[in-house]
């Protein structure tokens, strides 16, 4: 808009135009997880697990579903949303699973590999912590490993790396 000021000292509006907003963000926030998207798998001693990754919201978030199945127990589903929180500039993360557990992470970029920093509860109501890595090998596998384990303050020992390959 442009103003002008009158001899009567008020302001009129002598033009304005509108542009359209054009947010350029769209999902550059989440681009370097974009490898994410489709389905993966893994099985091994017996256990497997499925995951599914999807946009969401405009691209504005990457929305998992894992489903994890292990001999002599009840299916795990797990539902994990990832997306960009402005005020930590950062991609941060929430997980919710069918047993009730629940938690948070927050996503670094450090030495080829994603550092989830991921706080908890779990189902019975402790407290759990854990840094979670994850690294793309190539375009059809990954590699996921949780290590600093704890519940309740008690350490556990770190997973294995795993290997997940695209199905």
């Amino acid at each position: 808009m442009v103003f002008q000021k009158q001899t009567n000292g008020t302001w009129l509006i002598v033009s304005a135009s509108e542009t359209p907003f054009v947010n350029s963000e769209r999902f550059e926030h989440l681009k370097p997880l974009a490898w994410l998207i489709g389905e993966w798998a893994v099985e091994k001693d017996g256990s497997s697990m499925v995951v599914k990754s999807e946009w969401a919201a405009n691209k504005k978030f990457i929305h998992l579903r894992y489903m994890v199945k292990k001999a002599g127990s009840e299916e795990l589903d797990s539902q994990q949303i990832i997306g960009w929180d402005p005020r930590r500039e950062q991609i941060v993360s929430w997980t919710f699973d069918s047993r009730g557990g629940f938690g948070s992470g927050v996503w670094s970029w450090r030495d080829n590999q994603w550092l989830v920093d991921s706080e908890g509860v779990d189902p019975e109501g402790r407290s759990t912590l854990a840094t979670n890595i994850i690294a793309n090998q190539t375009a059809k596998s990954f590699s996921w490993q949780s290590v600093n384990r704890s519940v309740e303050g008690e350490p556990f020992s770190d997973t294995a790396p795993l290997t997940i390959s695209r199905r």
